[in-house]
């Protein structure tokens, strides 16, 4: 029975790794092969940019906007959100 179990083991780890494999390259290709550090730097930057986005529609004052921290700006997203779907589902039930 356990080398039954070590076959499977080891043919998840393979799985793993193929799949892993087949994630950079794809990130190879979608950031123009560029190495790994610029490839993350224009993944930050790209998620950096977002979170900007998200923060000029946050309906709070631009005072407030601008303390944010990356962080308090999902979260206050997620909760404008959350409320918006909960009041939209109050309001098809009357």
């Amino acid at each position: 029975m356990h080398g039954l179990v070590a076959i499977c083991a080891e043919a998840k780890v393979e799985r793993w790794r193929r799949l892993c494999r087949i994630v950079v390259l794809r990130s190879c290709v979608m950031f123009g092969g560029r190495s790994t550090k610029g490839a993350s730097k224009q993944r930050r930057d790209a998620i950096n940019d977002r979170v900007a986005q998200i923060r000029e529609l946050l309906p709070v004052s631009e005072a407030a906007r601008s303390r944010l921290s990356q962080l308090q700006v999902m979260a206050l997203a997620k909760s404008y959100i959350a409320k918006s779907n909960l009041f939209s589902t109050i309001n098809r039930q009357y």
